[in-house]
């Protein structure tokens, strides 16, 4: 027979990898690990426990229990504590103080926690016994807990029908306070996502993105196109800033965006950078998949250039993006005429406007440990994100370098 203690607790009917309540929760083996845990915690300094508010146990490798409790200082707090009788093992593996009545808190590992988890897994169930759906629970987006008449808890969470595209949900779970607690599901709706606002606009006609600079969604596809950027051509860009972004339908009505982020990037470890131009397209695939596409990144005109007269010639400021012009020159004449060229230097560069911008640069190269002055142009027109080198002849021999 099992010595009266945390033992018992473990030893009742439990499911495996559930929560279940313990009811009454001041029981003197809860008590007990609740004071050990204000004790073991060293967060908040000489916080006294008071008593338990709620309780519940899951089966892990042992049992973890999840405690609310009252301190003398009137704040509550969670803990969790994970023993393992055999060996004998106690732990405190979360100990955190809850939010005052009617202020919100983000659960900062909302997607990992368990019981919010359980809480989100609760929501699903009760949504299709209300609604008469088959939504299978995917994963938690993020969570905040607010104390009511007990905790209100808003989740972010992800679910699909058989067959169909994970959708987000937002899913609000009271839990009233009191030994006897039911759950309670206030709210379940489906999150519009910010893509389809962009449905009544025409495919082609890109729409700007006034928050670029700062929106979250912008700048993971700015930091998307960099990472396959450097994966693709062997660089080693690091990702600095969105200076601005445009979108539109790939397709009237569609779920596919065309993204056209303008960025700014350096290479890692330097403290020079350049603007770039990157367009993605997001699409709407199968759970598992990522339908994100980097269509093209090349580099951009230069920001702040004062504009050339149409066809007249303008002698431009040797900077980091018009070097990359250059290089991108260098490489696409190797490409092209299965040659093995190696930029050096760039001597002068002149931009023209012609329904576009034409650069030409005067730049080193070498073959064969051989140093030759070159001409090239590249073609750039910015709306359409094009870049083609046009021209790239050989000037003559640099000797004495």
């Amino acid at each position: 027979m099992a010595k009266n203690g945390a033992g018992d607790v473990a030893q009742s009917l439990v499911v495996v990898g559930g929560i279940t309540p313990i009811i009454p929760p001041d029981r003197p083996e809860i008590v007990d690990l609740a004071r050990f845990a204000v004790k073991t915690q060293t967060e908040y300094p000489n916080l006294v426990f008071k008593k338990v508010i709620k309780a519940g146990r899951q089966v892990v490798s042992g049992v973890k229990y999840y405690i609310t409790l009252e301190a003398e200082d009137g704040n509550r707090y969670e803990t969790q504590i994970w023993v393992q009788e055999w060996i004998p093992k106690k732990e405190v593996l979360v100990f955190r103080r809850l939010p005052m009545p009617g202020q919100p808190q983000d659960i900062p590992d909302a997607p990992t926690n368990e019981e919010v988890i359980e809480l989100a897994h609760f929501a699903v169930d009760e949504h299709n016994k209300q609604e008469h759906e088959n939504l299978v629970f995917k994963g938690v987006v993020k969570a905040s807990e607010q104390v009511v008449s007990g905790l209100l808890y808003r989740i972010t969470l992800k679910a699909a029908k058989a067959g169909d595209f994970e959708k987000v949900y937002e899913a609000s779970v009271l839990l009233p306070a009191g030994p006897h607690e039911v759950k309670v599901l206030l709210e379940f709706k489906p999150v519009v996502e910010k893509k389809r606002k962009l449905e009544p606009v025409e495919a082609g006609q890109p729409v700007d993105i006034p928050d670029a600079s700062t929106n979250e969604e912008i700048i993971q596809l700015a930091q998307f196109a960099i990472d396959k950027h450097n994966k693709k051509a062997g660089t080693h860009l690091v990702f600095k800033r969105v200076v601005k972004a445009s979108a539109h339908e790939q397709i009237p009505g569609s779920l596919n965006v065309v993204y056209t982020i303008t960025l700014e990037a350096g290479e890692e470890g330097s403290d020079h950078s350049g603007f770039y131009v990157a367009v993605v397209l997001t699409m709407f695939l199968p759970p598992g998949l990522d339908g994100r596409v980097l269509l093209s990144f090349n580099p951009a005109i230069q920001l702040g250039q004062t504009k050339p007269l149409p066809g007249g010639v303008t002698p431009i400021p040797i900077t980091t993006e018009v070097i990359a012009l250059a290089v991108f020159a260098v490489k696409e004449y190797n490409t092209k005429k299965g040659k093995h060229l190696a930029f050096k230097e760039l001597l002068k560069a002149e931009s023209q406007l012609v329904s576009g911008t034409l650069y030409t640069f005067y730049l080193v190269a070498t073959e064969d440990g051989k140093r030759g002055q070159y001409k090239a142009q590249v073609w750039v027109e910015p709306w359409e994100t094009r870049l083609d080198m046009t021209a790239f002849d050989y000037v003559g021999p640099i000797t004495g370098a």
